[in-house]
């Protein structure tokens, strides 16, 4: 039985969250929560929670005995995370069939909530990817999450944003660039992937191509990415222009456990000015020789030639995910035209022959008349009158 989360669950919740998979990588590292935690969040009124906790209860299932699966949606995105599948595959109690019932039944969930896309950043190992799969989901991206870690010797000399060619402009994201980022993002990125994150086939309004965000009646506009940020409470994105045409954006998001860098640049041409121009740019404005968080970058498998860049500043690969999607069925209903026949309207009335029935005076001869004689002659008779 799978229901969702009461204030019962508390012991098991606490109980299994130390021993859940951690399903998106960017929650994890900045912003550390207990499972118990977010789940009171979604009960308690006060707390302002968004996110749904389903618990797993079987006494009779000897493989799936007990197992909570957590989520959130996306902020103004028809699009949920998976945060939080327990137990994890690699313990003890752990078992791809309680990962099966709990994601089958969020997927019901999500589509009762209107949700399109739920996405998951599983472990970088067969078991899971295929436990996943098995579910609808699909991989569309590997990624190496880089870290650098605090005071690290190979950062210590940053040179200052003046040493950079004087053609390149670094400055903060204006309305006015995001067409030419969404232009940037659809050359750089694969097809594959920008259908999966919601970007590709999408009718664009006529405001958005000017450079404001607003929705029309193709439905709503789903930035990429390097545009929207939800997972701390603040962020900034930079673009570097190379003879006022927009060649890289960088966004730095920042969190009390650590930064996250995102890059959108063109990875493949052979001059690495460009990335290495944003990275020291991004550094410097987190004033990384002195910062004590660690910073925190993810590579895609179609970035090529960020490795070595990387290791040159100091970073160094801390795990490997691999992003997986799931387009979820949603119920429409439509109306079904039934034909029917069509009689042709008559203009005048039709002509036909009437004719009337034949009496029968069988049951007359048959029947006795007696007409009442005494009435006749008692009205025909004259009165006598008094004289």
């Amino acid at each position: 039985m799978i229901r969702p989360f009461q204030l019962g669950d508390l012991l098991l919740v606490q109980r299994l969250g130390r021993q859940a998979a951690k399903l998106n990588i960017i929650q994890a590292l900045l912003q550390p929560r207990p499972a118990m935690m977010i789940a009171l969040g979604a009960v308690l009124p006060w707390a302002g929670g968004k996110a749904n906790t389903y618990i797993l209860r079987q006494q009779k299932n000897s493989l799936a005995q007990a197992g909570f699966i957590q989520a959130s949606k996306r902020p103004s995105r028809a699009e949920a995370d998976i945060t939080f599948l327990a137990p994890a595959l690699d313990t003890e109690w752990g078992h791809p069939a309680i990962w099966k019932k709990l994601l089958a039944h969020f997927v019901q969930e999500a589509a009762a909530q209107q949700i399109n896309r739920i996405y998951a950043d599983v472990p970088d190992q067969p078991l899971p990817v295929q436990t996943f799969s098995q579910i609808g989901f699909k991989l569309y991206t590997r990624q190496t999450i880089w870290r650098l870690n605090r005071r690290n010797a190979a950062i210590t000399n940053l040179s200052s944003t003046e040493d950079m060619p004087s053609e390149y402009i670094l400055r903060p994201l204006a309305p006015q660039d995001q067409w030419s980022l969404r232009r940037l993002y659809s050359q750089v990125t694969p097809k594959e992937v920008q259908l999966a994150e919601g970007t590709f086939h999408e009718r664009v309004p006529f405001a958005v191509q000017n450079g404001h965000s607003s929705s029309s009646k193709y439905g709503q506009y789903v930035k990429p990415l390097i545009l929207s940020w939800w997972h701390s409470s603040y962020s900034q994105t930079y673009v570097l222009t190379d003879d006022n045409e927009l060649k890289g954006s960088l966004l730095i998001g920042r969190s009390h456990a650590g930064y996250w860098l995102r890059l959108l640049i063109d990875t493949s041409t052979p001059n690495t000015d460009y990335i290495h121009a944003l990275l020291r740019y991004g550094l410097i404005a987190i004033n990384a020789p002195n910062v004590n968080r660690p910073i925190y970058i993810g590579v895609r498998s179609y970035h090529g030639g960020m490795q070595s860049i990387l290791s040159d500043y100091g970073f160094a690969p801390f795990t490997d995910v691999a992003r997986m999607m799931r387009h979820v069925p949603l119920l429409a209903r439509l109306p079904i035209r039934k034909a029917q026949p069509v009689l042709d309207p008559i203009h005048s009335p039709v002509p036909s022959t009437y004719m009337f029935p034949k009496q029968s005076y069988r049951g007359l001869r048959r029947a006795s008349f007696k007409p009442d004689v005494s009435q006749h002659n008692r009205r025909s008779t004259p009165r006598s009158v008094k004289t």
